[in-house]
């Protein structure tokens, strides 16, 4: 109402949230009016993503406490690996124990005179062993916000990203509900990176048969009777 004797294509208004203000405001041109709005858009969008990624430590720093049975604050690295398989994180010791290595900056050791990694040295580890720059990326393409993903936001990327034939909501809801470790952010039906990042890396996702773990075929025949496909650089070693 106030600004029914301008044109309204120039106007936007910004909401200061709690403090229950309004500010309207005016620019020359719709194009300055449209470079705030999605300036403003944008830092909002990067306040909800340091909120998360925020929330996304914390729920870490839990699981680090619930793993901490004697209470010393420090896991050692069997520890840590017993808690990655809890936190759905699949890793190859040797690898782990690098990025493990990595982390212990503070070169604490237990009782047993193993290494060990303290809290925040964990929330370090877990964040550098899990960055993925292309799921990153892929979460970002399909996040509106930038910051979670909507139900159709996952909606789209299993439609468009996966291909996936059935992705209607209740899969997105059942995604949501398997592999969100924040609990607010469950509630709220949305997906975080870290619960994207988790079901992408799940073996739900992966492209090998689980049932193939083990040999589902006829294996007696004599092994000229069966075909072997492999690459130019792969070779049977003996028999």
């Amino acid at each position: 109402k106030k600004f029914k004797d301008f044109d309204r294509n120039l106007c936007f208004v910004v909401d200061l949230g709690t403090s229950h203000k309004i500010l309207y405001l005016m620019a020359e041109k719709q194009e300055m009016r449209d470079k705030w709005v999605r300036a403003l858009r944008y830092l909002i969008e990067m306040e909800h993503s340091a909120k998360q990624r925020n929330e996304n430590d914390r729920s870490i720093r839990e699981a680090f406490n619930m793993a901490d049975k004697n209470g010393d604050g420090h896991l050692d690295f069997d520890e840590v690996m017993k808690l990655l398989k809890v936190l759905n994180v699949s890793v190859k010791k040797k690898y782990a124990k690098t990025m493990f290595d990595a982390a212990d900056k503070n070169k604490n050791v237990s009782s047993g005179k193993s290494a060990v990694l303290d809290r925040e040295e964990f929330v370090e580890f877990y964040n550098r062993l899990t960055k993925r720059a292309e799921l990153e990326e892929l979460f970002l393409k399909y996040s509106k916000n930038k910051a979670v993903m909507t139900v159709k936001d996952l909606q789209n990327f299993l439609k468009e990203g996966q291909k996936t034939l059935d992705a209607n909501p209740n899969l997105c809801l059942n995604i949501i509900e398997q592999f969100e470790p924040e609990q607010v952010t469950k509630r709220m039906e949305q997906l975080s990176l870290t619960g994207f990042r988790k079901y992408l890396t799940s073996e739900r996702e992966q492209i090998f048969n689980p049932s193939h773990r083990v040999a589902y075929q006829n294996m007696k025949r004599p092994i000229t009777h069966y075909f072997i496909a492999s690459s130019h650089n792969t070779y049977l070693a003996e028999d």
